[in-house]
């Protein structure tokens, strides 16, 4: 195959690979670009040096089965007041096409911002408008006023729009399996047949203006119906809003029946049959991506691209203010895998506000991750989140979230619906897990902390903690391990089977109930504090073994509201009672303690329950079908004790 190597062409078409003469220099490119695609080579080649290139003529790449290779070149824009500036742009056309070897450079340190007023974000190394199948691969993008690369959706407003869809042409009803229409007070459906004939064999439908959504159609199900140029019917489609939908064989018409009893617009229109071309199937590899004011990559649209080993550094400080921002394409970003991309010191590093089917796999973030309840079908897999923050939020959809190690950062979770996020295989070390919504599912999750984390709100099945002293606010645990910690207990917890070793638990101003159901203690304790709640614990069904030497229940006589007891077994080698009373000091006397149905083993301290004397105030004690081996339950200063209610 032949390549067409610009040095050979550079002094005929004006153009200067030495920094000078930008408009020139801009021209002349185009037009060296165009002559090699109309020659049909495919493989470009610049002379190395640097191109300032003219802020109103951005070089065009619209050929097909080329390669573009910069050859370490640097394309320098020329130095400008304007808010809207790009450097490359892919336009329709382009195909097959790879941009490579080189470095685009914006003015971003020379700019004028205060000639025209406004924000500046516009000013881009690299539009991507449309193609098929392009790559672009070792480039450095860098010091642009704006978006060091943009990607958009294909939505010119007059263009592939082939019809409004307006609220006077729906009737409530739906149609059958074999397209007849039939009766429903659930459904709407299209009172008139649309002619797709012209769409070029696929279409999407959906509310393309603005910020697009669901404003009007308030699912993201419907169902299309195809029939023939005499109005036959062909076949039914299930679909989604804004993704393609292939039309089959032989159909001139289409008709819609949406799941929802009415359709309400004040503008009179609900959305478009479309045919939007998005650059799509392409790729952003081993690039740097490095010291844009605004966004390092601006994901504004596209369908089925891989961002690949990247290296995003240093962008943002100016809004939006992110490394990378997958935002105004919203539910037009479709089919993304953004993997194994590394952030350094951006000022925030990735938000989504919208999108579908997006997985983000094997990278390592620095700061702020936030993904928005927008977004739809998304998954988060095998990433290192080492500082900052990561927030998952959900609303249509449930989202994956597995197999990421977070270390220094703090994690949050929303929904706002009935879905629960679910979190499984996660490693989360000196980390946070205050801010996340109730219900909020950790599976095989571990924890380990030096510090003091905040966990909140969670339910934990088969995790494994060890934390140094951790607040804990609200959790149900199943089947954990919990190893060498410390945890003050808020509000009310729940441990079931779970196997608890070398570990203190507080009771704290807030709490109000513990419940521990078939777990296994070994070197255990409960503590109980002597401030706020009166609290209720539970212990049922559990097995516990003392060899330290201190109990596995210290009471405070005033802030026991109740101890229930219950079918235990325990086995305590210490010098110390299974259960110990304190604090009659800070409290008057008010609790309850039931004992019922134990096997107690304890030979090297005499009674079960002891501690200190009660002296005023009321402490109530049940003691019920224990079974009890070397020891007695109580120290005989609690019998005939006015102030000590024992109860068999």
């Amino acid at each position: 195959m032949s390549q067409f190597k610009f040095e050979l062409d550079l002094e005929r078409l004006g153009i200067k690979e030495t920094g000078a003469s930008p408009l020139e220099t801009s021209i002349g490119l185009n037009q060296a670009l165009q002559y090699a695609k109309e020659q049909g080579f495919n493989k470009i080649i610049f002379p190395t040096g640097t191109y300032i290139i003219d802020e109103a003529n951005p070089i065009v790449i619209d050929l097909k089965n080329t390669i573009i290779d910069l050859n370490g070149s640097t394309m320098q824009i020329n130095t400008n007041g304007s808010e809207v500036y790009s450097i490359f742009e892919f336009r329709d056309g382009a195909e097959n096409v790879k941009l490579t070897n080189g470095t685009v450079r914006g003015d971003k340190d020379t700019h004028d911002y205060l000639t025209i007023k406004g924000s500046h974000e516009w000013g881009c190394g690299i539009i991507v408008k449309t193609g098929y199948n392009l790559q672009i691969d070792n480039m450095t993008v860098t010091n642009v006023t704006g978006y060091g690369i943009s990607i958009e959706s294909g939505i010119p407003v007059t263009t592939n729009r082939f019809h409004t869809l307006y609220t006077r042409d729906v009737v409530q009803g739906g149609i059958s399996d074999d397209g007849i229409p039939v009766e429903s007070t659930a459904l709407t459906r299209t009172a008139k047949p649309y002619d797709i004939s012209m769409c070029g064999g696929q279409f999407e439908l959906g509310y393309t203006l603005g910020y697009l959504g669901y404003p009007y159609l308030l699912n993201r199900e419907y169902t299309a119906y195809f029939y023939d140029k005499d109005m036959n019917f062909i076949q039914k489609t299930n679909c989604l809003q804004f993704k393609k939908v292939v039309i089959p064989f032989g159909s001139q018409y289409v008709h819609f029946v949406y799941p929802q009893a009415t359709i309400v617009s004040n503008i009179g229109y609900y959305g478009w049959i479309t045919n939007l071309k998005p650059p799509i199937n392409s790729k952003l590899t081993n690039c740097l991506i490095k010291g844009n004011r605004c966004l390092g990559l601006a994901v504004c649209g596209g369908q089925q691209w891989t961002i690949e080993n990247n290296i995003f550094e240093g962008n943002g400080g100016a809004m939006a203010n992110y490394a990378v921002d997958f935002e105004d394409g919203f539910e037009l970003i479709q089919d993304y895998v953004f993997k194994n991309n590394k952030f350094v010191n951006n000022n925030n590093d990735l938000v989504v506000a919208a999108g579908d089917n997006l997985v983000f796999e094997g990278n390592e973030f620095q700061k702020t991750v936030y993904i928005w309840e927008r977004t739809t079908n998304y998954k988060v897999i095998g990433n290192w989140f080492n500082g900052g923050s990561v927030t998952y939020r959900i609303k249509r959809e449930l989202c994956e979230v597995r197999d990421n190690q977070y270390s220094n950062s703090a994690v949050r979770t929303a929904s706002f619906s009935s879905l629960v996020v679910t979190l499984t295989n996660e490693i989360f070390t000196n980390s946070h897990l205050a801010d996340i919504a109730p219900g909020t599912k950790l599976n095989n999750c571990t924890i380990k902390a030096t510090g003091k984390p905040y966990i909140k709100n969670a339910i934990m099945e088969n995790c494994t903690l060890e934390v140094a002293s951790a607040e804990a606010i609200s959790l149900v645990l199943k089947n954990c391990k919990i190893n060498n910690s410390k945890m003050n207990l808020h509000t009310e917890q729940l441990f079931e089977s779970c196997i608890i070793a070398d570990s203190t638990f507080f009771t704290y101003s807030d709490t109000t109930r513990i419940q521990l159901n078939e777990c296994e203690l070994v070197n255990s304790q409960m503590n109980y504090g002597t401030s706020g709640n009166r609290v209720e614990t539970i212990f049922n069904l559990c097995m516990a073994i003392i060899n330290k030497d201190r109990p596995l229940v210290r009471l405070s006589a005033g802030k026991t509201r109740n101890l229930l007891f219950k079918n235990n077994t325990v086995i305590n080698r210490a010098a110390k009672p299974i259960i110990e009373l304190y604090d009659t000091t800070y409290t008057i006397p008010d609790g309850n303690s039931t004992m019922e149905g134990n096997n107690f083993t304890q030979t090297n301290y005499k009674y079960i329950f002891d501690g200190v004397n009660i002296t005023k105030g009321i402490f109530n004690f049940t003691d019920k079908n224990n079974s009890i081996i070397g020891s007695e339950m109580l120290n005989p200063k609690y019998i005939g004790n006015q102030y000590f209610n024992i109860i068999r």
